[in-house]
């Protein structure tokens, strides 16, 4: 396939650009700088970031422009490195999966990287060996996260994903299909790429959740906010959003993991005060809360509506903030 060449850097083109503050400060009136050298050899909307041993970063897929949907006119089938390499790779694993590589999933486990995208019948890609393991799901928008590495479990690197949309690859269509309607899923899989790479059912959600975040906390269990329970990512302007959104019937309720015992549980656990859709995140900090935030299911900067763009971030505190500092043990003397 052909693309469309890389034009000229330009503030009117920042998203091919890599930015960054140009200098620390704490009074709020930081700038953001372009840096034109180390610009983006081709359109990447939907992109997934992966990070190598190396400490370079391989950019994969998406499409050369935004839509609800891939097609082989948007498509982009290639991944670079930054800091750029001054060249990108064709992959013939992303022109085949064509449908399914927008947001591709992004895992960086001890014998490279896998990168892969639940919705239907898709393989797994392992960089740099550029080797493919067949696999079969159908979750959309899924949970997913890194499961910790432990003596208990051989540091095997094991991936679960949570919740998302079980939806055919004919009813993608939002012209007509009242995507909203569709209820997100509640079951959970789990994948070990560099062992037998074989889908192994896990403890189910006690709801569907799609858009989930999955947080790995420092005591080793894991977080789970935000999320819808209808629909899937994206808005839109037919009749039958709410506003603009895809998705509906928000979860204010985390959840925690625990993935020795594979058990979910919500005890304890306070709930959100704000609706977090399409377009929220998450983020551990590094003094052990959650920062969340986000929630823009619109075409633009919208209030005055039933999900509108959310600015406003809140802090969440893990139980263990009400426990007993640990302490050092067995040091020499």
């Amino acid at each position: 396939m052909t693309l469309s060449p890389r034009p000229e850097p330009s503030l009117s083109l920042s998203f091919y650009l890599v930015s960054s503050s140009s200098n620390a400060c704490d009074d709020g009136n930081c700038e953001e700088v372009d840096h034109p050298a180390d610009c983006m050899l081709t359109w990447r909307w939907y992109q997934a970031l992966g990070t190598r041993a190396n400490a370079a970063v391989i950019m994969i897929g998406e499409d050369r422009m935004g839509a609800y949907t891939n097609n082989p006119y948007l498509n982009n089938p290639t991944y670079e490195f930054f800091s750029s390499v001054g060249t990108t790779f064709f992959s013939q694993f992303l022109n085949q999966t064509l449908l399914a590589i927008p947001y591709p999933l992004t895992c960086s486990f001890p014998l490279g990287n896998c990168s892969f995208r639940p919705i239907g019948r898709q393989s797994c890609w392992i960089y740099p060996q550029r080797r493919r393991r067949s696999l079969v799901t159908s979750l959309t928008s899924a949970a997913t996260v890194l499961l910790p590495l432990t003596p208990e479990n051989n540091y095997e690197a094991t991936v679960l994903f949570c919740g998302g949309s079980n939806i055919a690859v004919d009813a993608w269509n939002p012209a007509t299909n009242v995507i909203i309607d569709i209820p997100a899923d509640s079951t959970c899989v789990r994948i070990s790429p560099d062992g037998d790479a074989k889908w192994e059912d896990d403890t189910s959600l006690p709801e569907g959740r799609t858009m989930g975040n999955f947080i790995l906390l420092p005591n080793g269990t894991i977080l789970l906010l935000n999320s819808g329970g209808m629909g899937t990512a994206g808005y839109g302007t037919q009749d039958w959003t709410v506003g603009e959104s895809y998705a509906t019937a928000p979860i204010h309720a985390p959840l925690i993991y625990y993935s020795p015992n594979r058990t979910f549980s919500r005890v304890g656990l306070g709930n959100s005060k704000f609706d977090r859709l399409y377009h929220s995140t998450a983020l551990l900090l590094p003094d052990g809360s959650v920062l969340v935030a986000g929630s823009d299911p619109h075409a633009d900067y919208t209030i005055n509506t039933t999900y509108p763009t959310e600015y406003r971030w809140e802090l969440f505190f893990p139980w263990y903030y009400f426990e007993r500092r640990p302490e050092p043990a067995g040091l020499l003397s």
